[in-house]
């Protein structure tokens, strides 16, 4: 299937993405143009752009109507770096109202917006996990985990039925090729899965009270390309989790370059960048195979794939919207924020 629905132009380049679906709104981080840019989902147009210093990951409450970022804290003229903070950013006003700093500044970050809590990990010190109010924007507690995450590839996101935590993390050794998957319940107290398997990316985009699927999840990763130091080999393997029994039910072998993923449990389908063939495949549950949407070729470019590291994915839960970034068709110098229904 060939790729055929909306696009918008978006700053340089992008880093991440997040959509609050009750309100259809896309946010995306754009790294090299110091912003965030916030655009409709339905039309594609921008409703507004927030100055934020080299913004990274990020995410929305929908209860408090509130956007957090994690960014570099330098001023405007790039003289000053005062490393990570999470910047609040009030989407009445689209002002930034607060920042929330720590000494070891932040990782990836999620949101529970049933619990109201903000989950992130200390970037120098990746064993800590905080837990802050989404009120009082201070640290309600935090988990210490052996080890650290792996080499910037860590992923943290949160079930908001179950209000389980889920942390990729490496072994706690200088050179690791195997990352560990810690589930935390709601009391603290956490399952280590320590599987031949090499983790990547944990799949549980988006979850939502309103999923009456039972608790589960999907991580990627591959058990013949492991972590080697500074870079992340391909990942090709996808595994569905039980997360009520922490077993691994399912597992999909023999997919191209995986770059992201995202899961939509009311429509019971997972999104998958496949960037070596430059398609969004569309998974059941059960991960069988329902469509490929191919992208369109880069135009007039010595080769028709993109750079991965701008390949973000995301869903809206309501409207089963599927939004994510890539480089332009036509300039690999220019960026797009893509949109298919699935």
């Amino acid at each position: 299937m060939e790729f055929n629905q909306k696009q918008v132009k978006i700053g340089k380049p992008p880093h991440y993405l997040c959509v609050d679906s009750k309100n259809n709104t896309v946010f995306v981080s754009c790294n090299g143009s110091n912003e965030i840019q916030i655009i409709n989902g339905d039309t594609l147009e921008l409703i507004h752009s927030i100055y934020v210093p080299q913004p990274q990951h990020l995410a929305v409450n929908i209860t408090t109507n509130k956007l957090y970022v994690i960014n570099n804290q330098h001023d405007k003229f790039f003289k000053k770096d005062e490393g990570d903070v999470i910047s609040v950013i009030d989407l009445k006003s689209f002002k930034i109202i607060e920042t929330l700093s720590n000494e070891k500044g932040f990782g990836n970050l999620t949101i529970n917006p049933i619990t109201n809590k903000i989950i992130t990990f200390s970037k120098e010190s990746e064993e800590q996990l905080l837990i802050f109010n989404g009120d009082s924007h201070k640290v309600d507690s935090s988990i210490t985990l052996e080890g650290s995450l792996a080499h910037g590839t860590g992923s943290v996101d949160v079930n908001h039925e179950t209000n389980k935590i889920y942390c990729l993390q490496s072994e706690p050794v200088i050179v690791s090729d195997k990352v560990v998957l810690h589930v935390i319940d709601e009391k603290s107290k956490f399952v280590t899965f320590r599987p031949d398997e090499k983790f990547r990316y944990c799949g549980l985009v988006d979850w939502t009270k309103a999923n009456s699927k039972g608790d589960v999840f999907f991580v990627t990763g591959d058990d013949t390309a492991g972590l080697e130091v500074g870079y992340v080999l391909p990942f090709r393997e996808i595994y569905k989790c039980d997360g009520t029994s922490n077993t691994f039910t399912v597992k999909k072998t023999d997919l191209g370059q995986i770059e992201h993923i995202a899961y939509n449990p009311n429509n019971s389908k997972i999104y998958v960048a496949e960037t070596n063939s430059d398609s969004v495949i569309i998974f059941d549950e059960n991960l069988s195979e329902l469509s490929k949407n191919v992208l369109p070729p880069l135009k007039k470019q010595k080769t028709r794939f993109r750079d991965p590291a701008y390949v973000r994915l995301a869903c809206n839960l309501r409207t089963n919207q599927v939004f994510f970034t890539s480089q332009d068709m036509k300039n690999r110098k220019e960026y797009c924020l893509y949109l298919f229904n699935s």
